[in-house]
């Protein structure tokens, strides 16, 4: 019976160059494995970042309408407060500077504007003084909170 078994293992010989492949294409199944995994991890981490920088952009833009709005809230309540003799052309170029900030915010986020809607009516009734500072100060107030909800 042992002849049987060596005889089985002496056909089961490689040749030396069969061993030395064998042995060099181990470890390049190896690192290709490890390589493979690495590349899926690093993958993942990559649209991760992708996603970070996307929200961060729309954020920023978000960040800077919110800005311009809170300026233009200031500057309609002094302007209603002295009867419309102060800050008449500072609020005409921060209405702009809101204009061109809402038409910067990205697609994405559009849906988040929709509580500065009545803006328009907003910005007539503090032109025409048919609000009081308060009153115009709560309507900016809810329009902001709408794009920070």
């Amino acid at each position: 019976m042992n002849f049987v078994v060596f005889y089985q293992l002496r056909n089961l010989t490689m040749s030396l160059r069969a061993q030395i492949l064998a042995l060099l294409a181990l470890p390049f199944i190896a690192l290709a494995a490890v390589g493979g995994i690495k590349g899926l991890t690093d993958w993942g981490l990559y649209q991760s970042a992708q996603k970070t920088q996307n929200d961060t952009f729309n954020s920023l833009k978000l960040n800077n309408l919110i800005h311009y709005l809170q300026v233009e809230r200031g500057q309609s309540s002094a302007f209603i407060s002295s009867g419309g003799t102060i800050f008449v052309s500072e609020l005409k170029e921060t209405r702009s500077k809101v204009d061109l900030a809402m038409s910067e915010v990205p697609e994405a986020v559009q849906s988040l504007l929709s509580g500065v809607s009545n803006l328009d009516a907003i910005r007539s009734s503090v032109t025409d003084l048919n609000v009081t500072a308060p009153e115009a100060g709560a309507a900016y107030t809810k329009a902001i909170g709408g794009i920070l909800s």
